[in-house]
């Protein structure tokens, strides 16, 4: 005779960039143990295929994760966390003091952030002349494939990110969506820029949703207090 099966509580959340509403369970102890070895591995690419795979198995398969937005889905993964171990989280934070750069536990209430920024859909810019370029907020599927071809450092995957942003480029005589391009060709489109070219990119994608949450606390050993910015699910999840 198999063992008993608990019953499982349905939630529902509606997600800020689609605004589509998405029924979810909490995350069962194999898939916390899955993200956890995801997130210990420092892997970007292992991390992002088993983030998909949990929510995927959370929304009881009914929902396609490749196309959620990235910000859509971090979002999704908090409140998943939420309805599972809790609605705080506590995070390791650095001192900003560069004499001291003691490690501080911190608590968070990460059921209280929301995305910010305001700025969705198509934004063109004009990087030079008659060339311009299309930007949309990256799909986890988008993501996924600019990562798994980046080169693994920490510059790699925001240059990745910043890639798979980018729905075409154009000028005077054609388009040239970014899926007909591999994502190493998209890459170097943007490391060929000026310093001055990129800073337009980037002003772009700073414009779009993400989940950032400011954080003050007080160094234990040195007493400094101290601001800082975090963003994204890994810092959210400690």
């Amino acid at each position: 005779m198999g063992l008993p099966q608990v019953n499982t509580a349905k939630f529902s959340v509606e997600l800020p960039g689609c605004g589509q509403t998405v029924e979810y369970r909490p995350f069962f102890v194999k898939e916390q143990k899955i993200l956890m070895q995801a997130a210990e591995s420092e892997d970007p690419a292992q991390i992002s295929v088993a983030t998909s795979e949990m929510i995927k198995a959370c929304t009881f398969e009914k929902f396609d994760v490749d196309v959620m937005t990235s910000t859509d889905i971090e979002f999704l993964l908090l409140k998943i966390r939420t309805k599972s171990v809790g609605e705080t989280s506590k995070v390791m934070l650095k001192c900003q003091d560069e004499s001291c750069g003691e490690m501080t536990e911190v608590e968070i209430n990460i059921d209280k952030i929301v995305p910010t920024g305001g700025v969705k859909g198509e934004q063109k810019i004009i990087i030079k002349d008659n060339i311009g370029a299309s930007f949309k907020v990256p799909t986890i599927g988008q993501l996924k494939k600019y990562i798994t071809a980046a080169d693994g450092t920490a510059m790699g995957t925001v240059m990745a990110t910043m890639a798979a942003s980018i729905d075409y480029v154009y000028d005077a005589d054609a388009v040239y969506p970014t899926s007909e391009q591999t994502p190493e060709e998209v890459v170097q489109f943007l490391e060929s820029l000026s310093a001055e070219q990129f800073k337009k990119v980037q002003g772009i994608f700073d414009k779009f949703p993400r989940l950032i949450h400011d954080v003050e606390y007080t160094c234990k050993k040195c007493s400094k207090k101290n601001n800082i910015q975090l963003g994204g699910m890994g810092d959210f999840l400690g």
